[in-house]
């Protein structure tokens, strides 16, 4: 019968290669850029009060062409409304969706500069007489928006 001593096992190295460090590293760098590419930038709220300014324009230049009716937003100094022509004259749109907003605070409307509203009137087919610009600022970022003749409204720096 032979007789087999056995051998210790041999120590097993501990700890982590490099190619597993550097994958981690890796993994943490990709997280990284996706967290700081998602932080909102210095001109988050005018770029977003602009945007919603012109999607809710381009919504009014619809419902005009919808319900065969003119339809207007009246942009002053304080925040812009949307009204519809009426017999009498023109009056509030009923409804959320068009409901008054005040510029948030810091943003202000610096164009049309002289103050005066700006009311920008759709008729029932969704052309505007003139087309019409404007600009909002927080002072050091600003976003301007344009509607043109056709109706076609378009967001730019």
């Amino acid at each position: 019968m032979p007789i087999s001593a056995a051998l210790p096992p041999e120590p097993r190295a501990r700890g982590f290669t490099l190619v597993e460090l550097m994958v981690v590293l890796a993994v943490l760098a990709l997280a990284a850029t996706v967290v700081v590419l998602t932080i909102p930038g210095s001109n988050a709220r005018v770029t977003e009060e602009a945007d919603r300014l012109a999607v809710r324009i381009a919504s009014l230049r619809d419902l005009a062409i919808v319900e065969g009716r003119p339809l207007a937003v009246v942009v002053s100094p304080s925040g812009y409304a949307f009204e519809r022509r009426e017999a009498d004259g023109w009056s509030a749109l009923p409804g959320r969706a068009y409901a008054r907003r005040d510029w948030p605070a810091g943003i202000r409307l610096t164009e049309p500069a002289s103050g005066a509203p700006l009311r920008i009137a759709f008729d029932n087919v969704g052309t505007i007489s003139a087309g019409a610009s404007l600009a909002i600022s927080d002072g050091s970022t600003a976003a301007r928006l344009r509607v043109s003749t056709t109706g076609e409204v378009v967001r730019g720096e």
